[in-house]
């Protein structure tokens, strides 16, 4: 089975899009982060979710939204970045490293990926085209850029 959730920050307001860049820009646009795992697992959905909120999410700070659709609404896009499989990811590791030693019964994680959402709001001249160039390295990243319902 596969399993996406994103855990977000609900204390950290939209901050100044043009900060990502190397270059100013127009100050109209801001941006969001998020954090998105998509579990493949067998086992109980509930167990999962529980291991999730309890050792992913500081129950204090984040919120957890669980399913593939966006956390957020009337984004103008969102940029997702993941390390390249092949390179050592130290987070899906030591994720991976905690389930294994915590032998979990009720569920076992069969493949994980992590990846960082950026979900950019407003108005302004910062084009997903220019998002993608100044934060992908595409030595180390794949990356993808979904549209949203907001307006540019």
């Amino acid at each position: 089975m596969r399993k996406i959730v994103e855990i977000h920050n609900h204390f950290q307001p939209a901050k100044d899009a043009s900060n990502l860049l190397y270059t100013p820009a127009d100050h109209g646009m801001t941006y969001r982060e998020t954090r998105r795992y998509s579990f493949q697992y067998s086992g109980s959905d509930s167990a999962l979710l529980d291991f999730v909120q309890s050792v992913l999410v500081d129950p204090v700070s984040e919120d957890l939204h669980d399913g593939p659709s966006p956390c957020f609404k009337d984004y103008i896009f969102h940029l997702d970045l993941m390390l390249k499989p092949s390179l050592l990811d130290l987070e899906k590791e030591y994720i991976r490293n905690y389930v294994r030693d915590q032998a979990y019964t009720d569920w076992t994680l069969d493949e994980l990926s992590v990846a960082h959402r950026y979900y950019f709001f407003g108005k302004g001249d910062i084009t997903p085209q220019r998002i993608a160039r100044d934060m992908v390295n595409p030595v180390i990243h794949t990356w993808n850029i979904v549209y949203g319902t907001g307006t540019a």
